[in-house]
């Protein structure tokens, strides 16, 4: 796989589509600075999916799309295409090319797709990952980012090797995998509480449910019932509804009749109406015809004025013009004479001109001639001159050498001195920083022992946190159980406290009693009686089974202090539903018992002695109990049965029952708790709750105080860390402080021996300046005496000159003389030349003006006549409109006449429409009257049908198609559906959903035991997975990074020619666990002939060789399909940079590189090179160069 071509439409400066197609081996983009390189690896990461605007260097997302230039307006979307060769098929595609394409609209919608389809982010991310292609993958290196891979935390770093071994597609899937696994926890969280609420609710919707099917049973005779008479009413309201209908259709067919007759009439009306708006329109058509016809004659009229007007008016134009003609005319025969006086002047002139030329000619050979003379003697005095000023410049050259010489002896006598107080001073400073640097080893030792010694205190507070915090999860989980076991006894208690209100296992007639009497606020129903029998003892729980064994069916007998009453409601019990037994304590006979069964063999209590009751209750439980012993097993009692008399019953500790009577009971007891069991467990469990309420708020004080000392211990630790922080920060400043030192001690030591040289040099210096001095001194005097001979020879000269200007000066004045003459006369000719133009002028003027009025004339006498024939035709027009005018105003005439006779037909036809509208209306009341009984006869039907419908889901309408009306006995029917709804509302609120609700919720309670136990399931499962997953990256991550841990450190000598380079993962902190897949990588870096130092002191191009090193190792162990290098060789020097690209084309045969470079080294390694430039300004261009061949091309994106 590797990448075929990658296309930019609208993205940042490429405005035009332009394509980049890429091969393997090495492609290089080049150009200058701020021309677009850049966008190209910006596009490549925003096709991958970069969603930061800062990492594509923007303020926002849709600051990619082109925002136009000077020249080109602003695009509306960004689209960037990425074409991948797939044959090998690394990408989970079937298609031998892959291409991913992503777009954004100005709108700021965007869209992702993979061969043309639509597709979400997270898939293009899926599809490359563990490919080391990415955003934040290996495979792109920006610009400037090569410090940033360096200087990363160890954290960050682990990012490129675990892409380099393949595992984020296993720590995305563990990733998935933890949030499903707190997402089951929760959700089983949710769903036992649910279930709890479930259970709490299905237990108390029983009896709801019961009393919904006594409901259902009234209800059900209640709706057929109401259904039978409600059947009869409607037969009646039928029957009713029949004839009015009848009646109602007589009146509408009258009515319907007298419609007819008014619409027959109404539309004959319309017919007229018609008639009368057709001939209004007609005489209206005829009006405007007048008014358009007297208007026509009055423009006519007005036509002929105007035009014997306009007559007049040309006649006097073209008298006018034939007179300026005349005029004209004379004008310019006078022109032509004074035109030929002018240009005899003109000739003459010309004469004097030339023979004043002649003259100013030869005084000028003569000007000449002299100034060749005085410009031969003007250069002999200008060298003489310039040869005088050489030798000033000379002179005060050597002037100045001799002031320099001098300036420079005192400077370097200066220097000297300075350079001696140097000495003194480096002396002074090197013995001060010796001093210092004393003060600086001992602050160091004692920053290592205060080090250590908090370093202690850390570890042994750090032990004491461990035993604090496994002390509190200790504690935690004691508090859970606790609450755990609280949560389990509170609901096992509101179940049997249901049971219990809900009187389960209670006979139907002794519930309905006690139930009665509760809702008797009064106490006068059942009053006498005491309560149950299972109410009115207690029993410990571990001798409940053998109280109910001992008291069988009793425990539901009611305790009745007043017999005589009970007997009296005898009736009302017996409309109860089941039997109610009765213990009745004014009926007890006396207990007699005198026998001791203490000393018997297998005795173990009487059953008496095992409950609890009130003082006054002992007769009845006497009565009950008294008789029976609890005997150890059956043949205890067997035996005891046939030594003592026969009154006593025997209760076995299994649970078995031997009775006087000659009936028993063998075999365990039933599984199902009694009555007394119940309530013996009941309190059991409010003893025990108390208890471990009590247990519960001890442990929660235990875990408070345990909680401060944790507290307090991490405070401690903290400010320890803290003091521990601020003694490596003074180490670290003491270490740099004793580094700086010894800099400055070791540059003192290097100056001292370079001070001495200076002095000895600036000595030497000083003795050269002074014989130099000397030497400018002599040729000095020499110079001075060459200038007097120059200055007597320049006098000489200049008196010459002097003598031949002279001359000059006289000839010039004569030149000028003659010049003046010359152009007086040249005046004059310009003058006369001048009054010539214009006097041809105003002669081509005066032609014009002639030709003008000839015009004038003859057009003010075509006009006329053109006048003359529109009078005659307006007045021919003018006769026309005359009888037209006769015409229309007869027409007029008749129009009017039949419209009068077409309204006295329309008056006749609306009286007899009033009339039969009155019969209409009368016979539409009575209509209305009838059709207003016939709709409440109707509403009520329908009344009757949606109530019973609604109320009794039945359809009347349906049913009475069957149906044969009977005359019966209807009010005792209304008697009996009275009766029906007093019983359903004795019933009281009932719950008619509780039967389905009970039915849901048990078949709900099932489904989510059965959720719970998959959600069980599927957490093992979850739970495996993970484990799975870790080990897998494990071995993956440990495999990858020895090998690129290797490769590195080979890269490493092989781009620094030696050295040493070594990564490795960073140890965690003492006392805490190793986990590979969390430990961060660490990296060392030394440089031939360098100690190790940290990677932040390295030079640029240092950090770039070793994250180059880094790179190409992870490549090595795990190449992705192509590399991105944005001027990652900037910080290179010329031989580094041959090391770079040797080792790039060794890598060709892994990947494919496409390289951004400005060095013409790197240029000589690529295959393909591609020139960005900015021929239109804000436009990107491409440029491309394929080195295989000899030709060359250019292709404009």
């Amino acid at each position: 796989m590797y990448l075929k071509r990658l296309t930019c439409q609208g993205f940042k400066s490429f405005a035009d589509k332009t394509d980049f197609d890429f091969g393997p081996g090495v492609t290089a983009i080049v150009g200058p600075n701020g021309c677009g390189k850049s966008n190209i690896v910006d596009s490549i990461k925003w096709v991958l999916g970069d969603q930061s605007p800062r990492s594509l260097r923007g303020k926002q997302m849709l600051d990619v799309i082109f925002n136009g230039s000077g020249t080109r307006k602003s695009a509306g979307m960004a689209q960037v295409d990425l074409l991948f060769d797939n044959a090998d098929r690394k990408l989970p595609c079937d298609t031998d090319e892959v291409m991913i394409t992503r777009r954004l609209y100005r709108s700021g919608e965007s869209e992702y797709l993979l061969n043309n389809d639509a597709v979400r982010l997270k898939d293009i991310r899926e599809l490359f990952m563990d490919t080391g292609i990415g955003i934040g993958a290996y495979s792109i290196i920006e610009q400037g980012k090569v410090d940033l891979l360096l200087q990363a935390n160890p954290q960050e770093r682990r990012v490129i090797f675990e892409e380099a071994a393949g595992i984020s597609r296993y720590k995305a899937r563990k990733r998935e995998a933890q949030r499903k696994l707190e997402r089951a926890e929760q959700n089983l969280l949710r769903l036992e509480d649910i279930i709890e609420e479930v259970e709490k609710r299905l237990r108390s919707i029983k009896y709801q449910a019961g009393k919904a099917r006594n409901f259902q049973q009234y209800d059900q005779q209640l709706r057929e019932k109401r259904a039978t008479y409600s059947l009869a009413e409607y037969h009646r309201l039928s029957e009713r509804q029949s004839a009015l209908a009848g009646e109602t259709t007589t009146l509408g067919d009258q009515a319907a009749a007298l419609r007819t007759t008014i619409s027959a009439a109404e539309a004959q009306t319309s017919s007229l109406d018609g008639e009368l708006l057709k001939l209004e329109t007609e005489i209206s058509l005829i009006e405007q015809q007048v008014l358009t016809n007297a208007s026509a004659i009055t423009a006519n009229r007005e036509r002929i004025e105007q035009s014997r007007t306009r007559m007049d008016e040309l006649a006097d134009t073209r008298a006018r013009a034939q007179q300026r003609l005349a005029v004209e005319r004379q004008r310019a025969a006078q022109l032509r004479r004074q035109i030929e006086t002018e240009e005899a002047a003109n000739r003459s002139i010309e004469v004097d001109i030339q023979a004043a030329g002649e003259t100013v000619n030869s005084l000028t050979g003569q000007d000449r001639q002299i100034a060749g003379e005085l410009a031969r003697l003007q250069a002999q005095s200008e060298e003489t001159k310039a040869n005088i000023i050489e030798l000033l410049r000379r002179t005060a050259r050597l002037h100045n050498e001799i002031q320099s010489y001098r300036q420079r002896q005192d400077q370097l006598e200066t220097e000297k001195n300075r350079i001696h107080q140097r000495r003194e001073q480096v002396e002074t400073e090197l013995a001060a920083l010796l001093e210092q640097g004393e003060r600086i080893e001992a602050r160091g030792r004692e920053l290592v022992d205060l080090l250590q010694h908090q370093s202690r205190i850390s570890e042994e507070k750090h032990r004491q946190a461990e035993e604090l915090d496994a002390s509190r999860a200790a504690i935690n989980r004691q508090l859970a159980a606790a609450k755990e076991y609280r949560s389990g006894l509170l609901s096992r208690r509101q179940l049997l406290v249901d049971l219990d209100r809900q009187m389960e296992g209670v006979d139907s007639g002794v519930r309905e009693v006690l139930h009665l009497r509760e809702q008797d606020g009064t106490g006068e129903s059942f009053g006498y009686i005491v309560g149950m029998v299972a109410d009115l003892i207690a029993v410990d729980v571990a001798n409940a089974r053998l109280i109910e064994t001992a008291l069988g069916e009793f425990d539901q007998y009611l305790v009745v202090e007043d017999s005589n009453r009970f007997f009296a409601d005898a009736e009302r019990i017996a409309d109860l539903p089941g039997r109610v037994r009765a213990l009745c304590l004014d009926r007890l006979p006396p207990f007699v018992d005198g026998r001791d069964f203490s000393q018997q063999e297998g005795f173990v209590a009487y059953a008496m002695d095992l409950v609890r009751f009130e003082p006054d209750m002992e007769r009845f439980v006497r009565q009950l109990l008294g008789k029976t012993i609890i005997v150890r097993t059956l043949a205890d009692a067997l035996r005891m049965a046939e030594q003592n008399p026969p009154s006593y019953r025997y209760v076995t500790q299994s649970g078995e029952l031997l009775d006087p009577d000659g009936y028993c009971q063998l075999g365990p007891a039933g599984a199902g708790a009694g009555l007394i069991s119940r309530k013996s467990e009941l309190r059991e469990i409010d003893q025990q709750i108390a208890e471990v309420d009590g247990r519960i708020a001890e442990t929660t004080d235990q875990l408070e105080r345990t909680t401060a000392d944790i507290e307090g211990l991490e405070r401690e630790q903290h400010e320890l860390r803290a003091a521990i922080y601020d003694t490596r920060t003074a180490q670290a400043e003491n270490t740099a402080a004793r580094n700086n030192l010894e800099t400055g001690i070791q540059r003192l030591r290097h100056e001292q021996p370079l001070l001495a040289g200076e002095a000895d040099s600036l000595g030497m210096q000083i003795d050269e300046a002074r014989v130099r001095a000397e030497q400018s001194r002599e040729a000095l005097a020499l110079l001075e005496q060459d200038n007097t001979a120059k200055e007597q020879q320049a006098r000489q000269l200049d008196e010459q000159i002097g003598t031949q200007a002279e001359l000059r000066r006289e000839l010039s004045e004569r030149i000028t003389e003659a010049r003046v003459a010359v152009g007086q006369l040249i005046q004059k000719r310009t003058m006369l030349a001048d009054a010539l133009r214009g006097l041809r002028s105003s002669q081509q003027a005066s032609t014009d003006a002639v030709q003008s009025s000839a015009r004038e004339a003859e057009d003010a006498r075509q006009r006329i006549t053109q006048a003359e024939r529109t009078v005659l035709a307006a007045e021919s027009r003018l006769a026309d409109l005359f009888m037209e005018k006769e015409r229309l105003s007869r027409d007029v005439f008749a129009s009017q006449h039949r419209r009068e006779r077409i309204r006295y037909e329309h008056e006749q036809l609306a009286g007899r429409i009033k009339t039969q509208r009155s019969q209409l209306t009368e016979v539409e009341d009575k209509l209305h009257e009838l059709q207003m009984e016939l709709q409440e006869v109707r509403i009520r039907t329908e009344d009757l049908l949606t109530r019973v419908r609604d109320e009794l889901n039945i359809d009347l309408v349906e049913v009475y198609t069957s149906y044969q009306h009977e005359d019966q006995d209807w009010a005792a029917l209304e008697a009996e559906i009275e009766d029906l709804k007093e019983k359903i509302r004795r019933l009281g609120n009932v719950n008619i959903d509780a039967i389905a609700e009970q039915e849901e919720l048990e078949k709900r309670a099932e489904f989510l035991v059965t959720q719970r136990d998959d959600l069980r399931h599927s957490r093992r499962q979850l739970e495996e997975l993970i484990d799975d997953l870790n080990k897998e990256c494990r071995e993956r991550f440990t495999t990858t990074f020895e090998a690129v841990r290797q490769h590195f450190q080979d890269m490493f000598r092989k781009l620094f020619g030696g050295g040493k380079g070594d990564i490795m993962l960073e140890q965690p902190a003492e006392g805490q666990p190793f986990d590979v897949l969390e430990a961060g990588i660490e990296i060392q870096a030394r440089p031939p002939g360098k100690e190790l130092q940290s990677i932040s002191l390295m030079s640029g191009g240092e950090k770039t060789m070793t994250a180059i090193a880094l790179v190409l190792a992870i490549f090595q162990s795990r190449p992705s399909p192509f590399a991105v290098l944005d001027e990652v060789d900037a910080a290179l020097d010329e031989a580094n940079n041959e090391r770079f690209n040797r080792i790039v084309r060794d890598f060709l045969e892994y990947s494919q590189f496409l390289v951004i470079t400005h060095s013409k080294r790197t240029m000589t390694v690529a295959d393909v090179m591609y020139g960005v430039t900015m021929q239109e300004a804000g436009v990107s261009k491409r440029v491309s160069v394929r080195f295989d061949s000899t030709d060359e091309h250019t292709a404009a994106a």
